[in-house]
């Protein structure tokens, strides 16, 4: 099968994906979101504190995976790492973004390092499973959890409304590369999210 016919395969995959439960919107558990109606833009920052990769630590992950990267191929385990921590402006938050501001159809815009707005949406991320894709149908799901906290930007320990995150999964098989895999999932949250705020805007 062509590079072209695995793009296009993968893109349906992840249509369907979206189809599937990317209409289900987060549930909130604290506050409200009457504050939102009339915001047109939106601060938007990211915290991995405490971050759990599968069953372990992000530090052990981490470990783990340079130490056998760099066992087969000398430096290979300090590059993936790089990327690792790149993946986070290069491919999750812009994945996020555009598809929570694509679900809103305009009524407002999320952005980060955006001085001067009034509330700040702080998205924290507790667990990543990175998922994997094998030969054939073989497979292992991507998905994120964490928490979507609505603040005041400048008094961030106001927290107006608390959206956990959950059952942003998705298939595998995206893709080879964890960081795009990962990427879909934080995509899927931020469709989730828009389904979810965009009748009080």
């Amino acid at each position: 099968m062509s590079k072209s016919y695995l793009h296009i395969f993968a893109m349906i995959l992840l249509f369907l994906t979206f189809l599937g439960c990317g209409t289900q919107p987060l549930v909130l558990t604290e506050g409200n979101l009457e504050f939102l109606k009339g915001q047109k833009l939106i601060n938007v920052e990211y915290q991995y504190d405490n971050l759990m990769v599968g069953e372990m630590t992000e530090e052990d992950y981490l470990n783990r995976e340079v130490e056998e990267k760099n066992s087969s191929e000398p430096g290979a385990g300090d590059e993936w790492v790089k990327k690792w921590y790149g993946d986070r402006e290069g491919k999750f938050q812009p994945k996020f973004e555009e598809l929570l501001n694509e679900n809103l159809e305009g009524k407002a815009i999320f952005s980060p390092r955006r001085k001067g707005t009034k509330y700040t949406l702080v998205l924290k991320t507790s667990f990543i499973e990175p998922g994997w894709k094998g030969f054939g149908s073989m497979m292992g799901p991507a998905e994120i959890k964490g928490v979507a906290l609505f603040v005041e930007t400048d008094n961030p320990q106001i927290v107006l409304a608390v959206l956990p995150i959950d059952d942003c999964e998705v298939d595998g098989s995206i893709s080879y590369a964890v960081g795009t895999r990962v990427s879909y999932a934080y995509g899927l949250a931020g469709e989730r999210l828009a389904v979810t705020i965009i009748n009080y805007l």
